[in-house]
């Protein structure tokens, strides 16, 4: 699976595709106006702007793969947490947030991202990871575990979103290392893409992308 990592407003880009943007800078594209619901939600956040930006950005974005009009669109939140898009059509869509980094993922499958800013001074919450996992990270070089925790953090909240499910799975529940993965990735035909970017030389940032693959049925 080969998945379109871009840093810009890239619509050439074919999906899957994952934008990482960047909410302080401009955007070069028309934007349409925040929906009545996008108003309504931002009045309870610290950073509304963000939020209205990204998803005016995000509808902007599905119009162009839909060829639907941005103003008709909507994003909503399922009963279990996940996106939705109406009219509902066959683009799947998932966000993630980290200060203004904003990451837009969509594809013609159920689907999930996760972007996180690389933070080398906390401590890795062992708790969080299955056994499998937190000795993976032990047995690696010192200079090297935080690079490999969020590889694999990422991947999990990405692979709960693409699921629908949320964290109503506990995240230490499951293995997602390929040689020890779940038996329920491998039953939901979870197919993972992660990718590290440097946005300049102290920001590094760490994004998963899951996508829940339909099976083939022979008849």
């Amino acid at each position: 699976m080969h998945v379109n990592f871009s840093q810009s407003l890239n619509l050439e880009s074919s999906l899957p595709a994952v934008f990482v943007i960047d909410l302080t800078q401009p955007i070069n594209l028309p934007l349409p106006p925040s929906t009545t619901a996008e108003l309504d939600f931002a009045q309870n956040l610290l950073n509304p702007e963000y939020f209205l930006l990204c998803r005016k950005t995000a509808r902007t974005l599905i119009a162009h793969y839909s060829g639907l009009p941005a103003t008709t669109l909507e994003i909503i939140k399922s009963a279990t947490g996940a996106l939705e898009i109406l009219p509902s059509g066959d683009l799947h869509i998932s966000l993630s947030h980290r200060g203004s980094l904003t990451a837009i993922a969509l594809s013609k499958n159920p689907i999930g991202v996760d972007l996180e800013i690389a933070d080398n001074t906390i401590n890795i919450p062992w708790s969080v990871l299955h056994p499998f996992e937190r000795t993976r990270i032990e047995r690696a070089e010192t200079q090297s575990r935080m690079d490999i925790f969020y590889q694999i953090w990422t991947k999990k909240e990405a692979c709960v979103k693409a699921l629908g499910l949320g964290f109503s799975i506990p995240p230490e529940s499951f293995c997602l290392l390929p040689e020890q993965a779940s038996t329920m990735l491998k039953k939901k035909n979870i197919q993972l893409d992660y990718k590290m970017l440097e946005l300049s030389p102290n920001k590094t940032i760490h994004v998963s992308l899951a996508q829940a693959i339909p099976l083939l049925r022979l008849i």
